[in-house]
């Protein structure tokens, strides 16, 4: 089943059903704020979503044994609820608070590392190959209690929080929709712009629910088989992108492993030197990508990345992350740069890498 899955998802992403393309760019209208919403759901935001959506569903079934479909599908509807409130309240103190509630790539990366283990071990447990007692997460005691009640009960409170909490989830779509929230200045119009956002992603939401909780007898142990591999495989995924925003290569984890460079320093024909002797990486973005994805570059100099995005870009690729160095940048229409890496911070065979917002996209600089 989770190479049936994975087979599923290369073919998705060979003809770009992961990646529409949109522009959030001049997004001021409640309509285009729902388009992208709609948008946001056929893209890789809907691995996080989705994922724990399906382990709502699996362990509420396994938990509860509902007869009715409704008894199945009324978890996955207050988690949709949930999520419509969550994103209005949440969005209308973006308005209010600006840019406080804006995520360092550091803190997003340990978010998304935290989430990912967490969706690794509920793979694991739907598909029985770890136990439920090496399914529980260490939390203090009284919310531990808490929790554990909330579990064995048929209390809305479990799924309703777990929805809203998805506004929380790295997602270059939702981030930039919250950055539309932070400028509106007021709790409505914040609050408006998200729930209508979470609007543009609910019938994609609403069709995973609505699967989960009519499938019966041997189709519902298939689908909780593939729900099982499929949850772990977006844990996978996502863990990779969250070591990236921390700053941590995970090829580089490997004992030994150092990818070879494609050129010298001195002959890279994406790397210049400016007439202030900074070291510039010029670069073309698109939300599927970055071209060139390799640069080799000399230590010792202060050093920029500026990047092209020929036509609007979104999802992940709509910010641009060094999180090596603590660097960031929105990706507009243009020109855009990202620096500057300090001279002292540049030492001989220190790599680093070039992602997204949610660190689904790479671009390797090897530091000869």
């Amino acid at each position: 089943m989770l190479l049936l899955v994975i087979a599923l998802y290369l073919v998705l992403k060979k003809f770009g059903l992961f990646s529409f393309v949109t522009s959030v760019e001049g997004a001021v209208g409640l309509g285009t704020v729902f388009l992208v919403g709609v948008v946001a759901a056929t893209s890789s935001c809907l691995a996080v979503v989705g994922g724990l959506l399906l382990s709502v569903s699996a362990k509420w079934t396994e938990s509860f044994h509902p007869a009715t479909r409704w008894e199945k599908f009324r978890p996955l509807f207050l988690f949709n609820i949930g999520r419509l409130g969550g994103y209005f309240l949440l969005g209308g103190l973006a308005g209010l608070l600006g840019k406080s509630l804006t995520l360092s790539p550091y803190a997003t990366g340990v978010l998304t590392v935290v989430i990912a283990l967490v969706m690794i071990v509920l793979g694991l447990n739907i598909l029985r190959i770890l136990p439920k007692k090496y399914c529980r997460i260490p939390l203090p005691r009284a919310m531990t209690a808490h929790i554990q009640n909330l579990s064995q009960s048929e209390s809305v409170g479990a799924p309703l929080l777990l929805g809203a909490l998805t506004f929380f989830l790295p997602c270059g779509f939702t981030q930039s929709m919250q950055l539309l929230a932070l400028g509106s200045g007021s709790f409505l119009a914040g609050g408006m712009i998200m729930l209508v956002f979470a609007l543009g992603t609910l019938p994609a939401l609403l069709g995973l629910s609505v699967v989960s909780s009519v499938v019966e007898g041997k189709t519902a142990q298939w689908f909780l088989s593939f729900s099982g591999a499929l949850v772990l495989l977006l844990g996978f995924l996502n863990l990779q992108s969250g070591l990236l925003l921390t700053g941590r290569d995970p090829l580089a984890l490997i004992p030994g492993f150092r990818a070879s460079p494609i050129a010298e320093a001195s002959n890279d024909p994406y790397v210049t030197i400016d007439a202030q002797g900074r070291q510039i990486m010029s670069m073309y973005v698109t939300s599927t990508g970055y071209s060139p994805e390799n640069f080799t570059i000399r230590p010792g100099m202060e050093t920029w990345v500026y990047a092209i995005a020929k036509d609007g870009v979104s999802g992940c690729a709509s910010f641009l992350v060094d999180s090596t160095h603590g660097l960031q940048t929105p990706i507009q229409k243009g020109g855009n740069w990202l620096g500057p890496i300090a001279k002292t911070e540049l030492a001989p065979k220190t790599d680093f890498v070039l992602t997204c917002s949610m660190g689904m996209l790479r671009a390797n600089v090897h530091v000869m």
